[in-house]
């Protein structure tokens, strides 16, 4: 086709997208309530109401910060997504997107989008013809779950809240399979009793095209309805996963000190085998609830004392099944109790797995691990035994029943045509088998309780609070005043009236003895610990009353002992900084003294970090976590011990890039070589800040500084 004959095609385009354009009661002149309304939309849409964020700045608003900063302000998560080609025949859920640069809503409809400028008021249809005009940059929200406790009722709702149409279909479709399934006993009586006795040959056939028919129909409703559920569980599992991932990066830090890693990964992972049993056994209980209706009222219909008859032995059965159930859920807890202990020792050994090979106590960490495996086979073959005994007695009990109804048809004496027995035989073979089913969705469901019992601590946990907290646009102005701090678990405070002054735009040292509490000070700023009295304030705010995700974002932290992230070396320089690009990575890569090294990679920037292998020596990891801390620009720069590694060319080279950035150097130094350039060293001894100057005016002093620093002098 050449460029003539589609212009008649592209114009028709064009008239579609005047035509479905509309306009909608939500827009506003003013930006920042237009841009308000797309993240409200878009968040209504996921379930969830948002409020207003506080802004230190409402001059030219950048739209993406602003959608970041209604992220903060109410807890929730925000990603960046690029979109593909065709991107918008499959349901990515809500999103702001750029359309003519102006910040718009993005709203599954149907198979397609609809786009709504929250500006103008009007919304129209994505289509191929102005998807064109649609940013590839998208940006997508996650809701969380709430701060404080959460019981296993509120988990559920949130899971379930925005999915009603996709419950409502798998009911439909099952009411739909219900009614088509009674198709088959109805016919197969009057195939019985009114077609063979009189050899009505065309009647049969009609019959059995009718049952033909209606197979093909039930099978097909059951693929839709199977299509729905799995829909309904990807959905689900989805956004509970994302839900539960954010409250464990919310957690406190004491919380994490209670268990091992290994632990808390089973504990994690344990409410998605909830949700994934509720999801299932729900939907299963209601749809073996309407099969088993629907069949009872056809039984009824035919003969009540048979129908009564069944009910009598599909209670007993029932009622075996709980008991059976009730002895399996004990075994179940103890079976879950010795999973979670053997997840913490595996991944324990896998973690020392170099130490124990030096030490050559691969035996004992055998043995350890051979015990705990041992307990768990022990345990999980007696809730087999179990298992297995009440599915023999289901299997006994389901040919009693036939024969306990077949007994009193013919105590009955004829009271029922043989077609009418055929047809109640079906509906209760039916009945029967969808009853059963439901009272082992029942027990299966008891299995919840000790399962979530080991995740509870997860969801029981406040996080910290970020509710009526404001952001600060940090200065770098640092004040602790009277600071009184001590560890839940011990007796003698960390910090006794402890007072500290960061000037903005210096370069302060902390030094001390080991134990003196330096690596603590850099917890509380952060505030990944809470102080007993006393006041610590950034830029004048109390951080009592600071957004801690606002602050740590205005914060480049190095820590004394610390890990690269998997993936790639951009990936580590970017860290959460989304807007960093390759020339950027490159200029830090420079200033770190990086390059040269990531040059010589054959992938470069785009090498592969794998926490399991040792690529880069102790001074090449603290320079990557260097150049991530500086990446985003911080306001503040914490730094423990952060450049121990380094030779003494590198450090001046790194010296003289932080000296040349706007920021506030905060550095726990243990070579003192490092800080002989310090604006102010603080000395810190016995919960006290017991010495304060530069380098010379302390050497001077000949106090306790120059006590440490004539061992390496």
């Amino acid at each position: 086709m050449n460029q003539d004959e589609d212009l008649p095609l592209s114009s028709l385009h064009l008239l579609e997208d005047i035509y479905n354009e509309k306009e909608t009661p939500l827009h506003s002149d003013n930006i920042l309530e237009s841009y308000f309304a797309v993240c409200s939309m878009i968040t209504r849409h996921l379930g969830m109401e948002i409020h207003k964020p506080v802004l230190q700045s409402i001059e030219h608003p950048d739209p993406v910060d602003y959608l970041n900063s209604v992220a903060t302000a109410n807890s929730l998560r925000i990603r960046k997504i690029r979109l593909k080609r065709n991107w918008w025949h499959n349901d990515l859920g809500p999103m702001a997107v750029f359309y003519k640069k102006k910040l718009c809503a993005l709203i599954p409809q149907g198979t397609g989008y609809q786009l709504i400028d929250c500006q103008t008021g009007k919304q129209f249809r994505i289509t191929p013809s102005n998807q064109q005009n649609v940013k590839a940059d998208a940006y997508i929200f996650y809701p969380t779950l709430p701060q404080e406790s959460i019981p296993l009722k509120d988990i559920l709702k949130f899971t379930f809240k925005v999915l009603k149409k996709d419950q409502a279909k798998v009911i439909i479709f099952q009411i739909l399979i219900s009614l088509s399934l009674l198709v088959v006993p109805v016919m197969t009586g009057v195939i019985f009793d009114d077609i063979i006795p009189f050899a009505n040959l065309s009647l049969l056939g009609q019959a059995l095209v009718l049952l033909l028919l209606t197979n093909v129909i039930t099978q097909l409703l059951y693929l839709l309805q199977v299509e729905s559920i799995i829909r309904l569980q990807i959905k689900s599992k989805h956004r509970l996963q994302v839900a539960i991932m954010d409250r464990l990066l919310r957690l406190p830090l004491s919380f994490f000190n209670q268990y091992t890693a290994g632990e808390l990964s089973f504990r994690a992972g344990i409410i998605n085998e909830v949700q994934e049993i509720l999801s299932a056994n729900i939907l299963r209980s209601m749809l073996d609830g309407l099969m088993s209706l629907v069949n009872f009222f056809l039984m009824f219909y035919i003969n009540s004392m048979l129908s009564l008859a069944a009910v009598s032995i599909v209670l007993v059965i029932t009622v075996a099944s709980l008991i059976f159930n009730r002895i399996i859920l004990r075994q179940e807890r103890k079976v879950i109790e010795a999973e979670s202990t053997l997840s913490g020792i595996l991944l324990s050994i896998i973690n020392a797995i170099i130490k124990l090979r030096i030490a050559h106590k691969e035996d004992a960490a055998f043995a350890s691990w051979n015990k705990c495996y041992s307990d768990k086979m022990r345990e999980e073959n007696k809730t087999h035994i179990y298992q297995n005994r009440l599915d023999i007695f289901n299997i006994f009990l389901t040919g009693m029943s036939t024969l306990t109804i077949y007994s009193l048809v013919i105590w009955q004496n004829a009271g029922i045509s043989f077609g009418q027995f055929i047809v109640f035989n079906a509906a209760f073979v039916q009945f029967f088998s969808a009853f059963v089913s439901l009272s082992n969705v029942v027990s299966e469901s008891l299995e919840i309780i000790p399962l979530f019992k080991m995740a509870k601590p997860i969801f029981a946990t406040e996080t910290e609070k970020e509710e009526n907290k404001s952001p600060v646009d940090l200065d770098g102005h640092i004040v602790l005043k009277d600071v009184v701090f001590r560890y839940p678990d011990q007796e003698e405070p960390i910090f006794v009236d402890f007072n500290l002054e960061v000037q903005p735009g210096s370069f302060t040292a902390i030094v001390g003895p080991s134990g003196s509490g330096k690596s603590t000070l850099f917890r509380l700023l952060l505030g990944l610990e809470n102080i007993e009295s006393g006041e610590i304030k950034f830029s004048g705010i109390d951080l009592k009353n600071i957004h801690l995700r606002n602050l740590r974002s205005q914060m480049g932290v190095v820590m004394q002992v610390t890990r690269l992230i998997p993936g790639t070396i951009f990936e580590n320089f970017a860290g959460n900084n989304d807007s960093l690009t390759r020339r950027e990575a490159w200029d830090i890569a420079r200033a770190t003294g990086l390059e040269e090294l990531i040059q010589d990679l054959p992938m470069g920037m785009d090498t592969l970090i794998n926490d399991g292998i040792q690529t880069f020596s102790g001074g090449e990891v603290q320079r990557i976590n260097l150049a991530r801390a500086i990446s985003a620009n911080p306001k503040i720069l914490l730094l423990d011990e952060a450049t121990s590694a380094l030779d003494n060319k590198v450090q001046k080279q790194i010296n003289e890039t932080l000296e040349a950035m706007n920021l506030t150097r905060l550095v726990i130094a243990h070579r003192f070589s490092t800080i002989v350039n310090a604006d102010i060293i603080h000395v810190i001894r016995n919960g006290r800040c017991i010495e304060s100057g530069t380098y010379e005016e302390l050497i001077r002093q000949k106090g306790f500084f120059y006590q440490m620093a004539k061992h390496q002098l």
